[in-house]
């Protein structure tokens, strides 16, 4: 049977592949009509602007005239339309035949909670934008007809609704409402979005955490996703992990030289509990590691409260599925550290990681990384003692152990069998850990001239993809914490 049987499972495939390119085909200005028709219970939500401001779309088109493939603007259409058929059609979907003729300014995803409780399922919401409704009718029902599916015709509140199903019994339905196709994986998600769209319902767009969450992103975009946090918690059984959180934004905005992502994930501090206020205030510090990392640095990573965190996610194990095998695995480890290494993690390493944490890479060389990781616990005489302990119980059990000066620092070298020799040394509060002696709010940098060279080394490319990634310049994420929320920036370059 064909992959493709019912016309929500296309516009599934369309979201995931036509989105990031389709921004070129008309100029206009960026509205978000979708969340006006999603349920407020929708746990997350993506929707993408075919139609972005005029502005939007120029700086778009000046980042893709970088890659190979595009540098003749007067093609970009056509070459669009090439991928498009090209990706679509290996779904066995005509997109010029099928999609093009119809498809409006904007395509959303909304992933629909039904229910509460274990018994819970989520329902899957495809919303597009329909310039043409005889015509997006016509392409479903040749898609369902290609499918060897059925359709039939119901009435739900004085909507036109069209439900499908597939030869293997997949069924769907969809309705077209406002110029826009509603296409869900069942009844009941449908009947919630139409009751969304004509007021009876409290839709996404009239819940106070999603308003919270995105009124203060950047409106003139390409795209915006939401996460509705403490609904995912609530239905995964973990909603102490959501404490104080309600919703998350992000939003993806052009630049001429690379592409831009800003979130938001406002906090409650009056309905948290004091762990979760704990970690939040740790968030609102600035990094302070990648001072200490050196100048050739090709990745690296910033965490704040590492050891709290995994504190949380160990105390609710015992709660989630296979929370039980993990609490074993955890045991057994620090029953082989114990036995073998003569180190305590729970005393002598995790206490490390209770403030800023990193991680830095210098070198890429097959499956070998040379780099470091980098602490600021909130005691560095602490953290110094716990590492003390350590390299005493692995010399005890035959490590070799050196020590020399670097710069005024005592650089300890420890050879651990069958791992390698590692070094630490502390500095102004920050003990350093790496495979060499060299010295080097949450963020993430990729120097992607680095990176790329020790990712073909691991994985087999294709030549159109490693001609586009030689193009990236660089990717940098930042996550802090201000004035009760979750700041998130995020950037890729390209040249």
């Amino acid at each position: 049977m064909q992959r493709l049987v019912i016309a929500a499972t296309t516009l599934l495939a369309l979201v995931g592949a036509l989105v990031v390119v389709a921004y070129l085909l008309i100029f206009g200005a960026a509205t978000d009509r979708a969340s006006a028709m999603a349920p407020a219970r929708s746990l997350a939500y993506a929707s993408v602007y075919l139609t972005p401001s005029t502005g939007q779309q120029m700086r778009l088109a000046d980042l893709l005239s970088k890659l190979p493939g595009f540098s003749d603007r007067t093609a970009l259409g056509d070459k669009i339309d090439e991928l498009a058929q090209r990706f679509l059609g290996d779904a066995g979907l005509d997109y010029r035949a099928d999609v093009k003729p119809w498809i409006g300014d904007e395509v959303a995803l909304a992933v629909v909670a039904e229910g509460t409780g274990a018994g819970a399922t989520n329902g899957t919401l495809v919303i597009a934008a329909v310039r043409d409704e005889a015509g997006a009718r016509a392409a479903i029902g040749r898609i369902v007809a290609k499918a060897k599916g059925t359709t039939t015709s119901q009435d739900y509140n004085g909507v036109a609704v069209t439900a499908a199903r597939g030869s293997a019994g997949e069924a769907g339905s969809f309705a077209i409402l406002q110029g826009m196709l509603l296409a869900a994986s069942d009844d009941a998600t449908l009947h919630a979005a139409i009751d969304a769209a004509q007021g009876r319902a409290t839709s996404l767009a009239g819940s106070d955490a999603f308003r919270h969450a995105t009124q203060a992103l950047p409106t003139d975009r390409l795209a915006l996703a939401y996460l509705d946090i403490s609904g995912v918690a609530s239905l995964g059984g973990q909603a102490a992990l959501a404490s104080g959180y309600h919703g998350a934004a992000l939003a993806l905005v052009a630049r001429s030289d690379g592409l831009v992502v800003t979130g938001r994930a406002p906090f409650d501090a009056t309905a948290a509990d004091a762990s979760a206020r704990a970690n939040f205030a740790l968030g609102s510090e600035p990094a302070g590691l990648p001072d200490f990392m050196p100048a050739s640095t090709h990745a690296e990573v910033v965490f704040f409260g590492a050891r709290q965190t995994f504190d949380a996610v160990v105390a609710r194990l015992g709660s989630v599925p296979g929370g039980d095998q993990a609490e074993q695995t955890l045991t057994q480890l620090r029953a082989l550290a114990a036995l073998g290494l003569g180190i305590d993690l729970d005393r002598d390493l995790l206490p490390l990681f209770d403030r800023e944490a990193a991680a830095a890479i210098q070198e890429f060389g097959g499956s070998v990384v040379r780099g470091q990781v980098l602490v600021r616990p909130s005691s560095s005489a602490a953290g110094v003692e716990a590492l003390v302990r350590i390299t005493e119980a692995l010399k005890g059990r035959g490590s070799e152990v050196s020590e020399t000066q670097v710069a005024g620092s005592t650089v300890t070298t420890i050879g651990v069998p069958q791992v390698g020799r590692v070094a630490w040394a502390s500095l102004d509060g920050v003990i350093v850990l790496g495979l060499s002696a060299d010295r080097g709010g949450n963020e993430i940098y990729l120097d992607w001239a680095g990176v790329l060279p020790w990712l073909e080394g691991m994985i087999q490319l294709p030549s159109d993809a490693r001609d586009i990634l030689t193009h990236v310049g660089a990717a940098a994420v930042a996550i802090a914490t201000h004035e009760n929320e979750i700041q998130i920036h995020a950037t890729v370059t390209v040249h």
